[in-house]
């Protein structure tokens, strides 16, 4: 088990951390590229700025962790967990978040481009100003999410919850909202904002 360790600009690319347990650790600009962390957990963690290319992280789960400003590209999240985490700024492009668990916590201004998120639930959780720019959001449980300032040009949110969400200042073209739900007064708002005329 890592306990309450400090690390800065350290490198573990490629290695093997599988199974570990990591609670109150805090990494600063340090690499996992390819590094083989299956089934490790982390609990009160933050990675700040940490590069995670190619990393395998499938059946992890992170618990009040903070990954922010961190490079997820291509990793492995095949059944990850992702429980009251803070990803701000992160990148997960090519990362495959279908079967991933995400519980609460704040994933404001996370790339996450041409992400397969079809039902999943993210009640709750904050993606303001994240880029989901072509993301498959489809039948995905969005209540009570912050969706403020979202890039979502050309992305698809068909049958998705949308109820209680916040959608002020949405990039919105090209969106598929066909049979999305939302409440009166939450459609009324959300076209007004928008510029059209409600009487």
């Amino acid at each position: 088990m890592w306990t309450d360790a400090e690390y800065t600009e350290r490198s573990w690319e490629g290695e093997h951390l599988e199974e570990i347990e990591m609670r109150g650790c805090r990494f600063i600009r340090c690499s996992f590229k390819g590094a083989r962390m299956a089934e490790t957990k982390t609990q009160n963690c933050e990675f700040d700025d940490c590069q995670f290319v190619g990393a395998q992280m499938n059946a992890t789960v992170h618990t009040n962790s903070a990954f922010l400003n961190c490079d997820l590209t291509n990793a492995d999240l095949f059944n990850a967990s992702f429980l009251r985490c803070r990803m701000i700024g992160s990148i997960f492009e090519g990362a495959d978040l279908r079967t991933t668990t995400i519980s609460g916590g704040d994933w404001s201004f996370a790339t996450l481009r041409f992400q397969k998120m079809d039902g999943l639930n993210l009640q709750d959780i904050s993606l303001k100003g994240a880029d989901l720019t072509g993301a498959s959001l489809n039948k995905t449980d969005l209540r009570n999410a912050n969706l403020d300032g979202a890039h979502l040009t050309n992305a698809k949110l068909r049958e998705a919850d949308l109820r209680g969400a916040s959608m002020d200042k949405l990039d919105l073209l090209g969106v598929d909202f066909k049979k999305a739900k939302m409440s009166i007064e939450q459609a009324i708002h959300f076209a007004q904002c928008h510029g059209i005329l409600v009487e």
